[in-house]
């Protein structure tokens, strides 16, 4: 049966994590062909995969994008995706608009025939992709369709062979070629083509052709703004292609899966739901403190054993962090903290999803997650998430539900029925909404001012250690804290139960330095008084407040 030929073109836009690999060097192929009689002619064919890089090299690219020129951007962001791509992978690269044609005295129509080759498809040498690119520079013309007449012959003649090609471009054609028509005609001849767009602060009208190139042959299209999302999407491209290694899956049954009867209950933003979908060839792009709240199959209590998010290469816009947080009540209550995950801006590629296991696993009927901002504090993007461990039930379900009702929790959070009584500050309000810690704001205090909280519907709490974050080093983070509790009333039966002096580090897995109430400590309400920052200052900065404990029945 004939594989479908499929070309990728890189318009700066793509962002697709492929898992395609590469068992046979193109030589050894075209020998085995020549040599081998049909049935092995036939294994042979299913076995080519071939990739032509078709860059932009045109006048436009000249232009800048941010500080940088577009050229500069697109030629480093192909560097970097060159890392990952394996020696086995047959890989060609053609550029067009790179002599000054008409800066010589040539016309247009010459300019509209510089599509050149620069090395032929053949194991890939990436020092070989570099050195094109060191010395490529931008003059001509967007000649689109010429090179894509051109590229159809760079290839393996096999009609079996699978055909990438990967345009890069920041325009529409600019030569009266059309584009989608070259790729009809191809495909009248039997050459199916599949080319993966990636377009690059690219006008609507051109995006709008690039994108219609490119689903005429059931490719798709992306499209880039900045320097970071030219990256991610040509990352994604490249992996569509099947060009970069392919890391290990994790083995173990991901509950958080839709098709493992996972759903979105609640959300910031739909795109949540795409974190679950098992597709990881688009990411999304999320605001620190965004949130999304999930249920598990048949809404089904689990016993969460491990988080895990795929990282497939190192990007400033990878994740950072995300908090997680458990409930056995309901999808708006109940809530307690179960983790801080901290992903690490690498690759592994024993597995590519980076797994953090819980530390105590503990039993859930939803999960939210808080995200962070991204590994260079900015916004983040994200592809798929998994959690890991097991449905409960029967005796071992009846057990967690019993220890869940002796779990402490925050019982300072809102979520959890904490409240601002009084304060000399309005801020205050944001040390217990337990989004502030996990997305890298801060609310800020005055020296000598104070808190009233109380607990839910007016209880009694036994308190066994309260607890702020420190993210970054700065001199206006809070240094002391001290601590009042009441039996009483919010105005009246306060005594000191202790002074809190925090350390101006951010201490790696975990971000919360505790002070402990030992013995724990009763209240019905707490007073938190803020006594100075680590430099002096009188404005301090406080990102979040917990206080763990147990509500009395």
């Amino acid at each position: 049966m004939a594989l479908r030929m499929s070309w990728v073109l890189f318009v700066f836009a793509s962002r697709k994590e492929g898992t395609g690999s590469f068992w046979i060097k193109r030589l050894v192929m075209i020998g085995l062909a020549v040599l081998a009689p049909a049935a092995s002619q036939q294994a042979f064919a299913k076995a080519v995969q071939e990739t032509e890089i078709l860059f932009d090299a045109s006048s436009s690219m000249n232009e800048r994008s941010g500080e940088a020129f577009k050229l500069d951007v697109a030629k480093q962001a192909l560097t970097t995706i060159a890392g990952q791509i394996p020696a086995d992978a047959n890989v060609g690269f053609r550029v067009f608009g790179q002599h000054p044609i008409r800066e010589r005295g040539g016309t247009k129509e010459e300019s509209c025939r510089d599509s050149e080759l620069a090395f032929p498809i053949q194991p890939f040498e990436k020092e070989r992709l570099l050195a094109a690119l060191s010395s490529l520079q931008a003059y001509g013309q967007t000649a689109i369709g010429y090179s894509l007449q051109l590229a159809a012959k760079d290839f393996t003649p096999s009609p079996e062979a699978e055909k990438t090609i990967i345009l890069i471009s920041d325009g529409q054609e600019t030569c009266g070629v059309d584009p989608v028509g070259v790729v009809q005609a191809l495909k009248a001849q039997g050459i199916h083509l599949v080319i993966h767009a990636v377009g690059f602060a690219v006008d609507p009208d051109a995006r709008a052709k690039l994108q219609a190139l490119a689903e005429a042959t059931g490719g798709t299209y992306a499209d880039a703004q900045r320097a970071d999302e030219l990256e991610v999407n040509l990352n994604t491209a490249a992996a569509r292609a099947g060009l970069l290694l392919a890391p290990a899956r994790p083995a173990a049954e991901n509950l958080l899966a839709a098709s493992a009867g996972a759903r979105i209950v609640s959300a910031s933003t739909q795109e949540f739901s795409k974190l679950i979908d098992g597709k990881e060839e688009t990411t999304f792009a999320f605001h620190g403190g965004e949130t999304g709240v999930f249920s598990f199959k048949e809404n089904r209590v689990v016993l969460l054993e491990g988080f895990a998010v795929p990282i497939f290469k190192a990007s400033r816009v990878n994740p950072g962090s995300i908090e997680l947080f458990g409930s056995l009540d309901s999808p708006t209550t109940g809530f307690f903290h179960l983790q801080s995950i901290r992903v690490k801006n690498e690759v592994s590629y024993d597995n590519v999803y980076q797994a953090v296991p819980i530390d105590s696993p503990v039993a859930i009927r939803y999960l939210k997650a808080v995200v962070g901002r991204g590994a260079d504090d900015s916004m983040s993007y994200h592809t798929e998430w998994h959690a890991y461990g097991r449905y409960l039930e029967g005796r071992e379900l009846e057990e967690h539900l019993q220890a869940a009702r002796r779990r402490s929790r925050n019982v300072l959070a809102a979520e959890n029925g904490g409240t601002l009584i009084a304060s000399s500050n309005s801020n205050f309000q944001y040390l217990i909404d337990e989004t502030s810690a996990s997305v890298g704001y801060v609310a800020e205090v005055e020296v000598n001012s104070e808190g009233i909280f109380g607990f839910q519907n007016g209880q009694t709490a036994l308190l066994q250690h309260v607890a702020v974050p420190i993210l970054h080093s700065d001199a206006s983070n809070v240094k002391t804290l001290e601590f009042w509790v009441s039996e009483a009333t919010p105005t009246s039966g306060f005594h000191k139960v202790g002074t809190m002096e925090t350390t101006n580090l951010v201490f790696a897995g975990n971000p919360y330095q505790e002070y402990v109430l030992d013995p724990a400590v009763k209240a019905k309400y707490l007073k938190v008084k803020v006594l100075s920052s680590h430099g002096g200052i009188a404005r301090v900065k406080i990102p979040e407040l917990r206080a763990v404990g147990f509500l009395e029945d």
